[in-house]
C-alpha cells in the first residue's frame, strides 16, 4: 500500500488479503467502525496469513506493517473499502477508485510502479 495524494494505493493481492483478514472478524457485523477498532486483531490476522503462506507474506506483512502506522482518517478509508469486498464477495474491480464516505481515495492496483521507474520517467521528461 502506497499513499497517493488525498488516498490509498493497494495492490490486488493486498486487497485480497486485507478481505480475506477482516471476514473472519466482522462475522455477521459489517461495520467500518468494528473493523476500525479491531484494528490489531485485524493486524494479528493479516500476519497470520503471512505466517500460513510464503507467496501471501511477501504482500500480507507491508500490509500490515502499513495499517499499524496509518492515520485514522485513511485507517477508516481503508476498512470501508475491506468491508465493501467482503460484501461484493468475489472479484476485485483494478483502477476503479473508491472514494470512502470521508472523502479519502481507495485506488486498487495491479502492482505498484517501482520509485525507480518513476523516477526515471521523470528524468527522461527534463531532458526531453
Amino acid at each position: 500500500m502506497r499513499y497517493e495524494n488525498n488516498g490509498v494505493e493497494i495492490q490486488y493481492r493486498e486487497c485480497q488479503i486485507l478481505r480475506d483478514a477482516a471476514k473472519e472478524l466482522l462475522a455477521g457485523g459489517e461495520d467500518t467502525k468494528n473493523l476500525v477498532d479491531q484494528r490489531d486483531k485485524w493486524i494479528q490476522a493479516i500476519r497470520d496469513i503471512a505466517e500460513a503462506s510464503e507467496a501471501k507474506g511477501k504482500f500480507a506483512i507491508p500490509a500490515a506493517q502499513f495499517l499499524s502506522g496509518m492515520k485514522e482518517e485513511y485507517l477508516e478509508a481503508v476498512a470501508e473499502y475491506t468491508i465493501s469486498l467482503i460484501r461484493k464477495g468475489k472479484g476485485i474491480d483494478i483502477m476503479v477508485p473508491f472514494t470512502a464516505s470521508n472523502k479519502r481515495l481507495i485506488l486498487p492496483v495491479n502492482t505498484h510502479a517501482s520509485v525507480w521507474e518513476e523516477y526515471q520517467g521523470a528524468e527522461m521528461t527534463e531532458r526531453d
